[in-house]
């Protein structure tokens, strides 16, 4: 790695990001503001909900669909510019429990969209947040080391199923 590269890389770990971190840290000026702000926008979800026409019964009435929730949308309204920024507050920042628990509501509505018959879109969603569809042993890596050992015999190896006594 050149020289100047590393120089960057070490300006940005020491300046750059600590900068952002207080800026992101004075936005949010109290967990309280944060937790109203985050209600705000799962209240604004069941406002700005499209009606849906019910086709299921004969007299088509609209039902009100909330609409989904998304880390994106969140994010936006939080007033995050980009999600790099936003991985790096949850992850250090003075109210990344509170985020947390935010990312773990929105993951809470795709898993409930698992019990719909078309859930699709909730697992692809859920997959992209770091779920698994299948448990994983971190201790096993998949190779898996075979000893023989060719041990010399006096009687020659069957060369058919019925020349082997029992």
């Amino acid at each position: 790695m050149p020289k100047s590269l590393a120089i960057i890389r070490i300006f940005v770990f020491l300046v750059v990001q600590p900068i952002i971190l207080y800026l992101m840290n004075s936005c949010f000026t109290s967990a309280g503001k944060l937790r109203t702000k985050i209600c705000a926008y799962f209240k604004n979800l069941k406002k700005a909900s499209p009606e849906i026409n019910d086709t299921s019964t004969k007299t088509n009435a609209s039902v009100k669909a909330d609409s989904p929730a998304t880390i994106s949308g969140l994010m936006l309204h939080l007033g995050f510019n980009s999600r790099k920024e936003y991985d790096e507050y949850e992850k250090n920042g003075e109210f990344r429990d509170i985020l947390k628990r935010a990312r773990l509501r929105i993951e809470a509505e795709y898993e409930k969209k698992l019990h719909y018959q078309s859930s699709t879109g909730a697992i692809f969603a859920l997959k992209n947040l770091g779920w698994n569809d299948r448990e994983e042993n971190e201790s096993f890596n998949g190779a898996v080391t075979l000893s023989i050992e060719i041990v010399n015999s006096p009687h020659n190896p069957a060369s058919a199923e019925n020349e082997v006594a029992l």
